[in-house]
């Protein structure tokens, strides 16, 4: 059985209960509010394989505005490797390399990709807009 986050987007590697805790964590992020962390590494623990759990540990790091906390992102993007994941998921994957390497206006041309063909990704929407901030594009708006 596939599993569908709330908006209806597959899942690969995931529970009902890791799901239900990465649903919380999303919802947390989202804020931009402490508290995604417990959830998320439950979500991780209970699925280690549940891409997207990875993929929101590794975005939680990037949108730092600490430098020492984006770096983490690197640890976090390796557990990526090797997993199982849809195109959507990959998607995400390539935009998490690119950010990780520095290469912001890859990540958000991978973002834009996949909100082209997702566009009920809630977690690109705001990790695009996110990224959009912290290279200086609302200067251009």
């Amino acid at each position: 059985m596939k599993l569908k986050d709330y908006r209806n987007g597959e899942v690969t590697g995931a529970t009902a209960a890791a799901l239900e805790a990465y649903e919380t964590a999303l919802s947390a992020f989202q804020r931009w509010r402490c508290g995604a962390d417990v959830p998320l590494e439950r979500a991780i623990v209970l699925a280690p394989r549940f891409a997207m759990a990875h993929v929101l540990d590794a975005y939680r790091f990037l949108t730092s505005r600490d430098p020492t906390v984006v770096a983490r992102a690197r640890t976090a993007r390796s557990a990526l490797v090797g997993l199982e994941m849809n195109r959507r998921e990959r998607l995400h994957a390539e935009a998490i390399r690119a950010a990780v390497e520095d290469d912001y206006e890859g990540a958000k041309a991978r973002l834009d990709a996949l909100l082209d063909e997702f566009p009920r990704d809630v977690l690109a929407l705001q990790v695009g807009h996110a990224f959009d901030y912290a290279t200086g594009d609302e200067a251009r708006m």
